[in-house]
């Protein structure tokens, strides 16, 4: 599956970003592709 993320949080290293890393990091070892 191809998965797109937005982060439209205007803090490059935010709690927003945090989480988006977290996500997509999740989403690539479950063999998705970010």
């Amino acid at each position: 599956m191809n998965i797109l993320i937005l982060n439209g949080s205007p803090r490059a290293h935010g709690n927003t970003a945090a989480m988006v890393e977290a996500f997509s990091e999740g989403a690539r070892d479950k063999g998705h592709t970010v």
